[in-house]
């Protein structure tokens, strides 16, 4: 279990620039708060510092991911918010832990996880992506 919180606190998410996943999730929490019938996209997308047509964009991006999961209304909007995303860090490097470092199931059976699970809507799934994901794990600091 030391791994997995070791994992995700040094390496799973790493700060990066702000419009990786993890910035823009933070942007649509900060605009949901400010949006309001009385403040235009424009005005908020100014005080987040986000190009309004960016800030469009995603929150139309988001709406349509909620709108077409599988998952709940209330589950796929949590999953999208930062405290949905480190749920999904979280799961993710405990199941590369599991499926592909201690047991070695291998890449493909951790996407058959992931697709079996629904999760792939949220995780790419893919062999590529997983290789991806994978190549983290010779970053962490993983004690036991």
């Amino acid at each position: 279990m030391d791994a997995v919180l070791d994992c995700t606190a040094s390496a799973c998410l790493p700060e990066s620039s702000p419009w990786s996943r993890r910035g823009v999730a933070e942007k649509l929490a900060q605009f949901e708060a400010l949006d309001s019938p009385w403040t235009s996209c424009r005005q908020i997308a100014g005080q987040l510092g986000v190009p309004p047509r960016t800030l469009h964009h995603w929150v139309q991006r988001e709406r349509a991911l909620i709108g077409n999961s599988s998952w709940p209304k209330s589950v796929a909007h949590f999953l999208e918010t930062p405290g949905g995303l480190d749920f999904l860090h979280r799961v993710f490097t405990a199941a590369h832990l599991v499926f592909v470092q201690a047991n070695d199931c291998g890449l493909r059976s951790l996407s058959w996880f992931l697709n079996l699970s629904g999760l792939d809507e949220f995780i790419a799934s893919s062999y590529g992506a997983q290789q991806a994901g994978g190549q983290v794990w010779g970053q962490a600091d993983v004690r036991r």
